[in-house]
């Protein structure tokens, strides 16, 4: 017996929407602001060899492999950050890092849009959805993040985020091993190959899993398989990030380091 649905409610008539879209189009706009005033079209870092080295020249000199499009960059496999950066450069015939930080804001708040809209099916009140709206809004338009807006190699963390929120919603609101519970697990598998964190998405979704479990006694033995599968995927992921010996010292060797680091970037 399939275990029931999530049962959300309804998203809000469409001013809600155009309010919604109103807010993501600030959002966007100062980002192009901060683009435009202080972006630098000059390649940095990792662009050289992470972006440059490895698909733009080989494609300009058409040698450019499929294969090469999953390599691995220090710890992390971005086929789709490699894929965006062609697509680019087909589309502006030059490697500008201003257009790659331009289109990657549209991607980014394209991501705020998607999370407002599942976070909104949950909210009944006119009020609570005036209030996430304005907090999205205050969250995403100061531009703490200011680093990844100002670098044009940054679409890995947007794709990331893209895979795993559709991949998260998929899985929680189909039930276990449907047709839609399998698109969500399809959704976590693009984001194994977008970074490296890919496989944190499935491994929480095994939690959630187990909230359903708790919910629906009579289907544990579904979940119990849903928790396999996504369990394999998160360790397919675990397995797939790469070993940089270089990087060995930048990670906590303790707890104690760890919660220290966590905690700095909480503050943050």
């Amino acid at each position: 017996m399939h275990a029931p649905a999530i049962q959300n409610t309804p998203a809000g008539p469409p001013s809600a929407w155009l309010y919604y879209g109103g807010l993501c189009l600030l959002v966007l706009a100062a980002k192009f602001a901060l683009v435009g005033q202080v972006g630098n079209s000059t390649p940095f870092w990792d662009q050289w060899d992470g972006e440059a080295g490895t698909v733009l020249l080989p494609s300009v000199e058409h040698h450019l492999s499929p294969s090469s499009l999953f390599d691995p960059h220090c710890e992390h496999r971005i086929f789709f950050s490699h894929v965006f950066a062609l697509g680019l450069l087909k589309l502006n015939g030059l490697w500008d890092p201003k257009v790659e930080m331009v289109a990657q804001a549209v991607l980014h708040t394209a991501c705020i849009l998607l999370l407002i809209a599942l976070c909104g099916r949950a909210l009944a009140s006119g009020p609570a959805r005036l209030l996430l709206g304005l907090f999205i809004t205050a969250l995403f338009m100061i531009p703490f993040g200011w680093e990844n807006t100002l670098w044009g190699f940054q679409s890995q963390f947007y794709f990331l985020t893209l895979w795993g929120l559709l991949g998260i919603a998929c899985c929680w609101r189909h039930p276990t091993l449907s047709r839609g519970w399998w698109a969500g697990v399809l959704f976590f598998g693009l984001g194994l190959v977008s970074m490296a964190g890919g496989f944190l998405a499935p491994a929480v979704t095994c939690g959630l899993l187990g909230i359903r479990a708790l919910r629906d006694r009579g289907g544990w033995r579904r979940q119990a398989v849903g928790v396999c599968v996504l369990g394999a995927l998160a360790a397919t992921g675990f397995l797939l990030a790469g070993h940089v010996p270089g990087h060995d010292t930048l990670k906590a060797h303790s707890l104690s380091r760890f919660f220290m680091a966590l905690l700095k970037i909480g503050a943050w």
